[in-house]
């Protein structure tokens, strides 16, 4: 079979419309007689990734398709082998189920195939629509608070739910990656992070946590128009819904357990080495997630986080069951506070870093803006007019001008073809909001339906970052950037990861750094620019990789905050470090992949440093004790920049 058509034919299985095969199956299970799963297998009406005994089936299930690709003479009839078994088990299994299954399948093939699966806006469209549409429909999503919802448009994003639903794709809880419990913390922090920045800019409270159980839940849940349709979600769930006694008994005791263990030193490094660090963070996020870590069995809160998900799901047959859909519910965020709480509550317990004990000989050069705030002229900002290149910075920031403060303006330079061209540097990046429109027919009567959404994205922009070398050896540093809001730069976790990169710098060098906002180290690779119309058609020449680890990653067109529409914009700090590569051990990136969040074709995971470094702990000192770190260390450097609304 010809490599395009088994790739069409594997697009076209997702194209199935859910919603009539959800109806089909419960239709079997209230038949006397219908057909059945496995031998001694449970009946699953509404799947959910995070139960485990739901992913006991999924991973089976997964394996079964792996042995059908691996018996095949070749991988076109591997793959076929395996569309066949989906399509033969489509007729007694829950779809959900399966779809999960062909999905964690998919996402692990590393053969030499061309594979493409349709994006979430096409895949399940009545999942994604947004629930307020002006003059259609008007929902109350978040039941109860006008404020929350102002952040509908980041929750409901097709991008932001298509992110949390591949990453849970790459890390499942049956075939664990090296360090996958930290990254289960780290990359939710992240979500946080952003989540709690959108907030500010619109004026709203950050996120509380919800971790008292006996406390009823302060927002309900309102689904979307055609999420009903879908068999998503049965109810709303209205304001100060309670969980049942028992189960609120049950978190509430495991909590204490996990806050008694953390005090009792039960997660606390064997030692004082980096591995030390990141192996007791894995243990601990692995038994919290859970995952099949050996390390993560033996306790009774083995799986607190897939628990709590399904206990809050089971209030109104919810979302928050699906790793697709979970994030359009404002209690999952809450719940995700709690849970990022028990990580930061390990982490204040470790000692701050000694940063001189790897001290790099590179400079970073430190100064005062004319407000007094830490200022680095090494640290540069520009547009991104067309194809840019390193030869840009060299001549305009580098060489006879080292020593000039290229803050704001406009500079010539010469490309490679002897053109005059100039590039603009600047302290302002903005972001501005588009419609997007999701189109299909209903899978009932085939009426056609078209919502439209908007989604969040920003003018092109790129770094250049000066760095002087005084030693006489070449230098591998990773180059790591974050940006915090300025409010908040003393809390490390509202720092958010921009980009990790390696560099080398030659001998007794000053060099121009370049770096493109489109290769982030934490973005979905390739960068996709624009968002309605990627992976929208069938398009075998447009294939561009064959491991689909390659879309796990954050939207690129959310890579900035919002900002504000204020004359100025947002105040942000943007942090720039610069760590020995020699130390961090970091190999070379790939291609694609988020390789800040999603390092999933790596057998270890390429940076040895504890992820969210240097913010995975506190700072030394009281006040302003990040910002003082940062003006005292060399290889660090900090600049007052702002993001501005359109």
């Amino acid at each position: 079979m010809p490599s395009t058509t088994i790739a069409k034919r594997i697009w076209d299985i997702f194209l199935i419309p859910t919603p009539k095969l959800r109806n089909n199956y419960w239709e079997k299970l209230d038949t006397p007689g219908a057909g059945q799963p496995g031998p001694g297998e449970e009946l699953i009406r509404d799947f959910s990734p995070f139960d485990t005994r739901h992913m006991k089936r999924v991973n089976k299930t997964v394996r079964s398709f792996e042995t059908a690709l691996q018996s095949a003479p070749d991988e076109e009839s591997g793959l076929a082998a395996a569309a066949d078994q989906f399509e033969d088990l489509l007729a007694n299994e829950n779809p959900d189920l399966l779809y999960y299954a062909f999905n964690v399948f998919l996402t692990h093939y590393n053969g030499s195939v061309n594979i493409s699966v349709p994006s979430l806006t096409v895949r399940e469209p009545e999942i994604v629509v947004p629930s307020n549409v002006p003059g259609r429909i008007n929902l109350s999503v978040a039941v109860g608070s006008v404020e929350e919802t102002k952040l509908d448009w980041f929750r409901e994003s097709p991008s932001m739910n298509e992110h949390h639903e591949h990453w849970h794709y790459v890390y499942n809880g049956d075939r664990v990656y090296d360090r996958q419990g930290e990254m289960f913390f780290y990359m939710h922090q992240q979500m946080l992070a952003r989540y709690d920045t959108e907030r500010l800019t619109d004026g709203v409270e950050r996120v509380k946590p919800y971790n008292d159980f006996a406390k009823p839940i302060r927002v309900g849940y309102a689904a979307g128009p055609d999420e009903r349709l879908a068999g998503f979600v049965d109810n709303d769930r209205d304001k100060n819904a309670r969980l049942p006694n028992n189960f609120a008994r049950q978190q509430q005791s495991w909590i204490r357990e996990i806050n008694a263990d953390i005090d009792n030193k039960q997660y606390d490094p064997q030692g004082v080495r980096m591995v030390d660090e990141t192996n007791a963070a894995n243990s601990l996020g692995s038994t919290i997630e859970p995952n099949e870590n050996p390390a993560a069995r033996s306790k009774n809160y083995n799986g607190y986080h897939g628990s709590g998900h399904g206990m809050i799901a089971s209030l109104n047959r919810g979302v928050m069951r699906t790793t697709i859909t979970a994030i359009r519910d404002v209690v999952f965020w809450e719940w995700h506070k709690g849970i990022d709480n028990i990580s930061f509550k390990w982490q204040e317990r470790l000692l701050p870093y000694v940063f001189s004990t790897d001290r790099l000989p590179v400079l970073l050069r430190k100064a005062v803006d004319a407000k007094a705030k830490p200022y680095s002229s090494d640290i540069i900002l520009c547009s991104l007019p067309g194809n840019i290149t390193s030869d840009a910075g060299n001549q305009v920031f580098g060489g006879v001008h080292w020593q000039v403060d290229f803050a704001k303006g406009k500079f010539e330079y010469t490309d490679a073809g002897g053109n005059k061209k100039s590039i603009e540097t600047t302290d302002t990046l903005s972001t501005h909001m588009h419609d997007a429109v999701i189109k299909y027919k209903s899978p009932d009567n085939g009426t056609p339906k078209e919502y439209t959404y908007r989604y969040l994205h920003h003018d092109p922009f790129c770094y250049f970052i000066r760095a002087e070398n005084s030693s006489l050896q070449v230098k591998k540093v990773t180059v790591r950037i974050f940006i915090c809001a300025e409010e908040h730069v003393e809390d490390r976790r509202m720092w958010i990861e921009m980009d990790k990169f390696l560099y080398e710098l030659q001998p007794q060098s000053k060099t121009v750094i370049f770096r493109k906002d489109s290769e982030s180290s934490v973005i979905r690779k390739p960068a996709v620019i624009d968002p309605e119309s990627h992976l929208t058609s069938f398009d075998p020449t447009n294939i561009q990789m064959n491991n689909r680890a390659c879309d796990c990653g954050w939207p690129y067109h959310m890579l900035l905050p919002k900002g504000k529409k204020s004359a100025n914009g947002m105040e942000f700090k943007l942090m720039v470090m610069l760590t020995d590569a020699d130390i961090d051990m970091i190999e070379k990136e790939e291609d694609c992949g988020a390789f800040s969040f999603c390092a999933a074709r790596s057998t270890e995971y390429p940076d040895r440093r504890p992820l969210g470094y240097p913010f995975n702990r506190r700072f030394d000192g009281n006040g302003s004790a990040i910002l003082n770190t940062i003006r005292s260390k060399d290889n660090m450097a900090c600049r007052t920049i702002f993001i501005k609304h359109k």
